[in-house]
């Protein structure tokens, strides 16, 4: 049974109603996504009296939270924010894991909602775009506003970084499909004009590698053209920093003696040195500096404990002290900081494991996870979870939809 029924009348569907109720809920923030998630898995219990098994979910969530609270006692770090994160994730990871797999059959069904609600998100982020050049009124006062006669569309978000973190595998999908650019173009227009106009530079980047992945995988052979500058540009910048305590070193003792300066002048560089740039190159650097110099950098600190690091490693009185303190300003960094290397390792691991050069969606989603490793560190905020599962099961249910083209 999928249907809900008042009497002997059908309501609505079900498992096409949820699809909407999760997106939508996930568009509205961290609080609709989980009062959406919350209210899926109370109707899935108590109307349709079903309840799939959780074993590899609850040992995903066992070992995260033995391991966190080894190393936060180890470290004598607080345990309230371990708590609070562990209990979110927990709810986040359970709903999902019965999310999908309810809606395992629905895959593609689901991936053509996200496609539409990332298409009527962009309507509404034009909408404020235009409303904003001629009356300076953003229409959605939850964000960042914009400066002079342009606004950076943010749409439902409350950053244009996120707005455009979110519409990054529509983005890829729709470079990516020359079906679907064909059949939707104006729809495609739409989203591709909307991520361009959200002016950031983790949208512009993200999407110079997009371009250059669909060549690669369009042109195969081009790999072998590339590898030729990058040797050239490589050799010229060694020889051109060559000094006396390279000599005598072969090629590959000169790159790991150059990492390894690199390294050490990164470490004699302190957060106060970067008070003096820009606010989102503070939060960056800062927040990577905490990461470094935590401890335990192998198995990092425990789940929940990098702003606990970063008010002990670092404090000041500058006005932007704390920025993205709580996320670390990118997944990658709170992921080192949190778990150390061995998260890194994982996290890489996760990525190689699921992904499925056949498959246009797994590919188009893999790079939300690079956008989000490099500026954007909530582990739940505007469908991280919902991504990852959704990369999960793409790749374990081998849906192939069609080559990039």
């Amino acid at each position: 049974m999928q249907n809900i029924y008042f009497g002997d009348k059908t309501i609505l569907n079900w498992k096409t109603f949820s699809q909407w109720l999760i997106l939508w809920g996930i568009v509205l923030g961290k609080y609709g996504e989980l009062i959406a998630l919350l209210l899926f898995l109370v109707i899935s219990i108590f109307y349709f009296k079903r309840f799939y098994p959780l074993g590899k979910a609850i040992v995903f969530l066992i070992l995260i939270g033995i391991v966190s609270l080894v190393q936060i006692t180890k470290n004598n770090y607080e345990y309230e924010k371990f708590m609070q994160q562990i209990s979110l994730i927990s709810i986040y990871v359970i709903c999902y894991a019965e999310f999908f797999q309810y809606q395992k059959e629905n895959l593609t069904q689901l991936w053509d909602k996200y496609i539409k609600i990332s298409f009527w998100v962009s309507i509404i982020g034009l909408i404020q775009f235009v409303v904003f050049y001629f009356t300076f009124v953003d229409i959605f006062d939850n964000g960042f506003g914009g400066e002079g006669r342009f606004i950076r569309i943010h749409s439902f978000f409350q950053e244009a970084g996120n707005l455009a973190t979110f519409l990054t595998p529509c983005t890829a999908y729709i470079l990516f499909s020359k079906e679907y650019r064909k059949k939707e173009r104006k729809q495609s227009l739409i989203v591709l004009l909307t991520y361009l106009l959200t002016f950031t530079t983790i949208a512009y980047f993200i999407g110079v590698l997009i371009v250059l992945y669909k060549l690669l995988m369009k042109y195969n052979k081009l790999k072998y053209i590339l590898i030729f500058p990058i040797i050239i540009l490589s050799v010229n910048f060694l020889e051109s920093s060559q000094s006396k305590e390279y000599d005598n070193k072969n090629f590959l003792d000169v790159i790991q003696l150059k990492l390894s300066q690199t390294i050490n002048a990164f470490e004699n560089f302190s957060p106060y040195d970067f008070e003096f740039l820009n606010a989102s190159s503070y939060a960056t650097l800062t927040n990577l500096w905490v990461a470094q110099n935590a401890p335990e950098r192998f198995i990092g600190t425990g789940l929940g404990t990098h702003e606990i690091s970063y008010e002990r490693l670092y404090k000041s009185d500058y006005r932007l002290y704390g920025l993205n303190k709580d996320d670390a300003y990118s997944l990658i960094t709170r992921i080192y900081s949190e778990f150390g290397l061995v998260g890194l390792i994982m996290f890489a691991f996760f990525l190689k494991k699921y992904y499925r050069k056949n498959n246009i969606v797994v590919q188009s989603l893999l790079f939300i996870f690079v956008s989000m490793g490099i500026r954007g560190g909530h582990y739940f905020a505007y469908g991280v979870i919902f991504f990852v599962f959704l990369f999960i099961y793409s790749a374990k249910n081998n849906i192939i939809y069609e080559k990039v083209s």
